[in-house]
Formats: C-alpha cells, structure tokens, sequence
C-alpha cells in the first residue's frame, strides 16, 4: 500500500506540474494578449511579465506544490502507522492463538498420560 500511495503522490505531482505549465502559459497568452490591445510594446509586456507576473505565479505554484507535498508525507505517515497498528494486532492474535493452542496441547497431553497411568495400574 505504500508503494500505491507514493505511486499516486508522484502521478499527483506530474498532474500538478502540468496544469502549473498550462496555467503559466494561459496567463502569459492573457497578458500579452491585453497589453497588445492596450498598445504596450512587446519589450515591454515581457519585461512587466518577467519582474512580477511570472515570480508570483511561480510563488503561488510552489506554495501549492510544497501543500501537496506536505499532504502526501500525512497520508503516508497514516498509511505507515495503520500498517503498524495492523501489523500489531495480527502479532498479538497470533500470540493468543498460539497460547490456546498450547494449552489445548498440554491438556491432551495429560489426560493421555491419565489414561495411560489408569491403563497401567489395572493391569
């Protein structure tokens, strides 16, 4: 199972990065795209994009990223600790189990030795 969950957390980051890059690419087409009708320059519409619009995206894509990231540590930790508390209980089960069975096994075995004590003395 914690094979499958790192296996989801790292598809989980692929489908992030890729919807950051549509989305960078989208808002830069915007920028452009209202800068052109707006008569600025392209020079200056990339400048503008570069100094401020691109580092908060990237700041907003890195925060998310980091959240998910963090995310997918809890659910891990989760899954490694149900599998402790899993791993625990079956242990003691196994325990009680062994203990019934052990004890069934010394009954058995003194009531054989009480037949053949009673065997023994009337003969």
């Amino acid at each position: 199972k914690a094979i499958s969950n790192q296996n989801k957390i790292q598809h989980g980051i692929k489908l992030l990065s890729r919807r950051h890059t549509q989305e960078l690419h989208k808002q830069l087409q915007q920028h452009r795209a209202m800068n052109q009708q707006r008569g600025i320059p392209d020079q200056m519409t990339n400048a503008e994009w570069a100094q401020s619009i691109s580092q908060q995206l990237q700041e907003k894509h890195r925060r998310q990223l980091q959240e998910f990231n963090t995310k997918g540590e809890e659910v891990k930790k989760k899954c490694e600790h149900d599998y402790l508390r899993e791993r625990e209980k079956r242990r003691k089960h196994h325990e009680k189990h062994r203990k019934e069975m052990e004890h069934s096994m010394h009954k058995a075995i003194a009531r054989i030795n009480q037949n053949f004590t009673q065997q023994h003395q009337r003969h």
